[in-house]
């Protein structure tokens, strides 16, 4: 029997008091090691459903092609869908809908893997392999939305941050730790950058 994990999205509650205990240095260990143990999140294990028992194939009239389990003509169950233009999801289905943990791939080099509720993803990790950038925590309308991390080693800098998110951009309470200079930032952001009051601190280098 296929085993599978159940995310945990981080705990608010956690990133708040985070933010009072400022430390004296910022480290990268310290964030990696330290606080990532506290956020508790696992991605779920999908299945593989070509070699699931009673496994039907469906062919739509888009070349969309289906493999997996099916009740009254719907994706129902665990399957696999490869759509014509290249994109797949493995994973749980229900009434023709994702649903559950699975994993979805883009042609455009983005993967997903998360927890889906009657087609809406709720949570999961994001991995962008042009960008070079890995999201982990919530969505909203397959957004990043909510309390998440975010670690970027590409063209949009060497980062990570850990905090609230808007609409695919950092919002809201949340700390930046810059990894070529080694200075970090602490306070609240809009619009991807820090405003208001905040506290930012730069290492000796």
């Amino acid at each position: 029997m296929q085993e599978y994990v159940e995310h945990t999205v981080p705990d608010r509650m956690f990133l708040q008091q985070w933010l009072k205990e400022i430390p004296s240095h910022a480290l990268e260990e310290h964030i990696t090691d330290h606080e990532i143990q506290h956020l508790n999140i696992s991605t779920p294990k999908v299945p593989d459903a070509t070699v699931t028992e009673s496994a039907h194939t469906s062919i739509d009239k888009d070349g969309n092609k289906y493999i997996g389990k099916m009740k009254n003509g719907c994706y129902h169950g665990n399957g696999v869908l490869y759509n014509a233009n290249g994109d797949s999801h493995v994973g749980e289905w229900k009434n023709g809908r994702k649903n559950g943990n699975g994993k979805s791939e883009y042609t455009g080099g983005i993967s997903i893997n998360g927890f889906w509720e009657n087609g809406i993803l709720l949570k999961g990790k994001l991995v962008d392999k042009y960008e070079i950038l890995t999201y982990l925590g919530s969505f909203k309308d397959n957004l990043k939305n909510g309390f998440g991390t975010e670690e970027s080693n590409g063209d949009n800098g060497n980062y990570f941050y850990i905090g609230d998110f808007k609409d695919n951009v950092r919002q809201g309470p949340g700390k930046m730790y810059y990894r070529d200079s080694g200075a970090y930032s602490i306070g609240n952001f809009y619009k991807g950058k820090i405003s208001g009051f905040g506290y930012l601190e730069f290492s000796d280098l």
